[in-house]
């Protein structure tokens, strides 16, 4: 079957979702890509569809976004120059398959060993569970480990909980980034 939503419709939606998918922040529990896209719909009216309508909006979605998506001027220099030194890792409060997508269309996907994603795991930064889970993909032990990250409550704090060091990035374009999100 066929559906017309405006623009504006679906923007109401995604906000409904963004706000019912936050509610539980005491746990810090987080939804998979189906559980967001089944907030959205039901917001829509949308009772039943399957997997293959998640599948096309939200490939829409990443497709309208890939031109914007690019990565820092010196994130490729830096990842660079570390990746012979360092195992690189991701920790990211995001939807899998967008965050794989959009280190894909910034060219920086393969400077990566690991990638651990909220989506996946149920759970969103600061959470101990996300970075004990990358650690243990990675072999390390937290205080092994170094967590770089733009955020002070998510990315510094989670770090530091779990015994990892932690550095917080502060360049005016990262800080910009951060207050879109």
């Amino acid at each position: 079957a066929g559906y017309e939503i405006s623009m504006d419709d679906y923007e109401l939606a995604w906000r409904r979702a963004a706000q019912s998918a936050r509610r539980d922040a005491e746990a810090l529990g987080e939804v998979s890509l189906e559980g967001w896209y089944r907030l959205i719909f039901s917001s829509l009216g949308l009772g039943e569809y399957g997997p293959e309508l998640v599948q096309k909006v939200n490939n829409a979605w990443n497709e309208a976004f890939a031109k914007g998506t690019k990565a820092l001027p010196w994130t490729k220099s830096v990842l660079r120059r570390l990746r012979p030194r360092y195992g690189l890792g991701i920790v990211s409060n995001s939807l899998a398959p967008n965050t794989i997508f959009d280190l894909r269309v910034a060219g920086i996907l393969d400077y990566f060993e690991t990638i651990v994603i909220s989506s996946d795991l149920g759970r969103r930064k600061p959470h101990p569970l996300i970075f004990l889970a990358a650690l243990e993909k990675m072999g390390l032990e937290p205080k092994q480990a170094v967590f770089v990250g733009d955020n002070p409550y998510e990315d510094i704090l989670g770090a530091k909980n779990v015994g990892m060091r932690a550095v917080l990035i502060t360049h005016p374009l990262v800080v910009a980034r951060a207050r879109l999100r």
